[in-house]
């Protein structure tokens, strides 16, 4: 009866680490899409709130005078819908903060605001990650998103 030589076990062992190295890459990476394509989402279910609040006039305070305006500010960690024509100058007790799902880079504006009233102005954001994902909000008022690979 003969045995495996030292060679032979070497290679089996080469073959079967690849082919486990390869089956975690390609799980990490589908993990990675998959959070950002739920951020994706996240980002636009919020855009059409902040769109839907602004066209509303929603003001829940009697002192509001004017047109509200809503958006949403990409921050590090999280998310925020806001009330206000900026972040800066927002009303900080109405935000509503989500989590993150991804730690994607991010290029253009922070944030993108429905502005009742003045008419809206064309504004993108850019995050990048497994895809660059484009979020933009147009002249009438549209919602627009698409992904470079």
């Amino acid at each position: 009866m003969r045995g495996l030589t030292l060679m032979e076990v070497i290679i089996s062992l080469a073959i079967v680490s690849f082919l486990i190295g390869g089956i975690a890459l390609f799980a990490s990476m589908d993990d990675r899409y998959l959070r950002e394509r739920d951020e994706d989402e996240l980002l636009v279910s919020l855009l059409y709130r902040a769109r839907s609040q602004t066209q509303s006039n929603v003001c829940p305070q009697e002192s509001c005078t004017g047109p509200s305006s809503f958006g949403i500010k990409v921050l590090p960690g999280g998310i925020v819908l806001f009330m206000g024509e900026t972040y800066g100058s927002r009303l900080a007790g109405r935000d509503e903060i989500y989590p993150r799902s991804s730690a994607r880079a991010q290029s253009g504006n922070d944030e993108l605001v429905f502005t009742r009233g003045t008419g809206f102005q064309s504004q993108e954001l850019i995050l990048h990650g497994t895809r660059e994902m484009h979020l933009g909000i147009n002249e009438a008022g549209g919602i627009s998103m698409r992904h470079v690979q």
